[in-house]
């Protein structure tokens, strides 16, 4: 069995950390991988982590022994030499791995206003000088890290977050039926939603300017924020629109982490507003493409405006909130033009990577090659399995003509070139004999 450690700074429930889930539900469903997870702090999804990996929370070794390093030499003696560490913060943990001659791949997903706002700048200097291999999810949060932390390009990948959000309420009029019993709106009625947790980084007050200064021109707009906040940070603001009567358009549901209640909120809103000051890519504009959602959001804010680019979404100058506001109440305005923004941004992300093969890019970087065979083997048992049951009458032909075609993608090796000729050449005969019919 393949073996590997994930890091992770915590366990709260952030995109971050549902990563790094993901991550571990792919590797042990899929390819069967015996895992470990070092979190450096505690939170709600630790308890998630255990039911794929074995879970270590460094904070409190740190407490008891004043050090982890002991661990990490047993998980050595056991036969693991590979580890995955996601966000920057985890460079502390990256250099004791590699001291010790883990092979180690960052995940970098922060830029520079939060490096610098979490004095993470030693963290990222550690990954620069010991990672094997560090990723990041698009050129422009590269080239905005690369100056301050010095990075060396030939260590340096850039492959953008896969897709792992599962949409299970796609029917938007039903799911918008469910909103506007529960909260006492009407069909005339529009929403907007915005997702993460609420801080000046991700543009919480912005959003709240924002929500405010609309709906005292207009009263058939709701403003949604999914995600806790800071509610003696935002006291001030929070107060002043309880005293200006807009809390019954302005909805702060709090954390959320049901994925049905999420599908229903990403399906039954108009738009979504990304108000971040910066965000490098973050899930929950994969998430709202996904629904079908025209996005606002502003421009050099992160690298998700390269998926927005030819009108699949509207990027307005960076931190006009006038802008952004004159844009929100225009998409409303013309039924037309938000059809063909949510048809464009649905359209966008059917084409974007999934969280598999963004795992299987990952997997591709570690140095052993019987392991990749290993685990390009597992893919072929897939497809061979799916050959069996077509054959039985137990798979539909438009399903294995596409994992047909996912494999071959993923199996983009020398060595595997005879298995994909002769797998294309059976299904192909498999085809034409309409096995499926008989």
């Amino acid at each position: 069995m393949d073996k590997i450690i994930l890091v992770t700074h915590d366990g709260h429930h952030g995109g971050a950390e549902l990563l790094i889930l993901n991550i571990a539900h792919i590797l042990r469903e899929s390819y069967n991988y015996e895992l470990v997870i070092l979190a450096k702090d505690g939170g709600v999804l630790i308890q998630e982590f255990k039911r794929y990996a074995e879970v270590y929370i460094l904070k409190d070794f740190l407490e008891e022994n004043d050090y982890y390093q002991p661990l990490l030499v047993s998980l050595k003696e056991r036969g693991f030499t590979s580890a995955i560490c996601n966000t920057i913060v985890t460079g502390d943990v990256l250099a004791e791995l590699t001291s010790l001659g883990f092979f180690c791949v960052s995940l970098i997903h922060e830029m520079p206003q939060v490096i610098k706002l979490f004095n993470a700048i030693p963290y990222g200097i550690a990954i620069a000088a010991c990672a094997q291999k560090i990723m990041f999810p698009s050129d422009f949060v590269y080239e905005k890290d690369a100056a301050l932390l010095s990075l060396p390009k030939d260590k340096v990948c850039i492959l953008p977050q896969g897709m792992y959000f599962n949409n299970v309420c796609p029917d938007k009029k039903k799911a918008r039926k469910e909103l506007n019993s529960q909260y006492n709106l009407s069909d005339n009625d529009k929403i907007i939603l915005s997702v993460g947790y609420g801080c000046d980084i991700k543009g919480f007050d912005i959003f709240l300017n924002i929500a405010s200064s609309i709906i005292c021109h207009r009263d058939n707009i709701h403003f949604f924020w999914i995600g806790n906040y800071n509610k003696d940070y935002y006291a001030g603001m929070l107060q002043e629109i309880k005293k200006n009567h807009l809390y019954d358009k302005i909805h702060l549901t709090g954390e959320m982490v049901d994925n049905e209640q999420m599908s229903l909120y990403y399906s039954g809103s108009d738009i979504f507003l990304l108000p971040s000051r910066e965000d490098s890519f973050p899930s929950v504009i994969l998430e709202a493409m996904d629904a079908g959602l025209p996005i606002v959001a502003f421009k050099e804010a992160g690298g998700f405006q390269d998926l927005l680019r030819d009108d699949v979404g509207i990027l307005v100058p960076y931190l006009d909130l006038k802008k952004m506001g004159t844009e929100i109440c225009k998409l409303l305005d013309n039924p037309e033009n938000l059809k063909k923004h949510a048809e464009l941004s649905k359209q966008k992300i059917s084409h974007h990577i999934s969280l598999r093969e963004y795992v299987n890019q990952l997997l591709s970087f570690f140095p052993t090659t019987d392991s990749m065979v290993i685990h390009g083997l597992r893919e072929a048992k897939i497809i061979t399995r799916l050959i069996y049951e077509y054959e039985k009458n137990l798979y539909d032909k438009d399903l294995l003509i596409q994992e047909q075609g996912r494999l071959i993608q993923r199996l983009n090796r020398p060595q595997f070139k005879d298995f994909i000729f002769l797998t294309k050449k059976y299904i192909s005969n498999i085809m034409e004999e309409n096995l499926l019919e008989k």
